[in-house]
């Protein structure tokens, strides 16, 4: 695996990457990636190296499922070696959080990713 640092002082990170826009995202009433499968992907891309997840706050259904399947696997492992990249801003499907790209709901959308 090839590792590239962010900016100056940043991080080390993967130069791939393992998205997570299926993870507990429902397509024509079917689950895409249950947590089960989630997990075994997430620790398969570890076990290759890959330390760069990428994820938003929209992703799964409701929103914000992915973050939270993310942040349960996160739970079991040592997680100092990964960078997780989120989105903010876009609408909130299933869930009463707010959207847009004011201070406030950005800053309430990061709030909520990190819990």
């Amino acid at each position: 695996m090839k590792y590239t640092q962010l900016g100056h002082n940043g991080p080390t990170v993967s130069q791939i990457g393992i998205g997570t826009a299926g993870f507990g995202a429902v397509w024509d009433g079917e689950p895409m990636t249950d947590e089960e499968t989630a997990h075994e992907s997430l620790s398969d891309a570890e076990e290759r190296g890959i330390t760069y997840i990428d994820t938003a706050n929209n992703y799964g259904l409701p929103s914000g499922a992915s973050e939270e399947i993310i942040g349960r696997w996160l739970a079991d492992v040592d997680r100092s070696g990964f960078v997780l990249a989120s989105k903010a801003g876009q609408d909130q499907f299933g869930t009463e959080r707010r959207s847009g790209y004011s201070r406030r709901n950005l800053r309430y959308q990061i709030e909520q990713s990190l819990e």
